[in-house]
């Protein structure tokens, strides 16, 4: 939560307070249990898997900060979940705060964070598509898209509002359809 004062010579100071650690501790529990409908989606064997707790905290934080910031500084711009989503991919991209424990020195670590990304995006497009459309639409995206949505999480650097934009293009192409 960010908190509005005044200076010395009357401009606004902004400061950010983060959450409770009640919120904190059901932030981090809500990307747990989403990475393991992700895990158990694609098959993967949960106990080959680590996370960071620590990278997973400020994730959360930065998503909250970043919610405050549109409010401040984009003309009281609320984030919808789509939005909210694309931060939270942005930041696991990022951060890859899932590890898979091997030792074969593979690149598994990058794909399954850019797998939970993709996810995570994606569920929050269907989502959102299926609340607006009143359970009349679905959503679904063709594999060659999904390809080189992967590839570009793998290898591209998306910012943040670049993968916002992604969400709500993916919301507006299916609605039309």
């Amino acid at each position: 939560m960010i908190k509005e004062t005044k200076g010395k010579s009357g401009n606004v100071i902004y400061t950010y307070d983060p959450p409770e650690v009640i919120e904190i501790e059901k932030r981090f529990k809500s990307v747990i249990a989403l990475f393991k409908d992700y895990a158990q989606r694609e098959e993967i064997d949960t106990t080959k898997i680590d996370f960071d707790f620590k990278l997973i905290n400020e994730m959360n934080i930065r998503v909250d900060r970043r919610k405050d910031y549109y409010v401040i500084f984009h003309n009281e711009t609320y984030l919808s979940e789509v939005r909210e989503a694309a931060l939270v991919a942005f930041w696991i991209l990022k951060f890859k705060p899932f590890l898979v424990v091997s030792k074969d020195g593979s690149d598994n670590s990058i794909n399954i964070n850019c797998g939970f990304a993709q996810y995570i995006l994606l569920s929050a497009v269907g989502e959102w598509i299926h609340r607006e459309s009143k359970g009349k639409k679905k959503f679904k995206v063709n594999e060659e898209y999904l390809d080189k949505l992967g590839y570009a999480f793998k290898y591209w650097d998306l910012s943040k509002e670049a993968l916002m934009l992604i969400g709500e293009t993916l919301c507006v192409i299916t609605e039309d359809t």
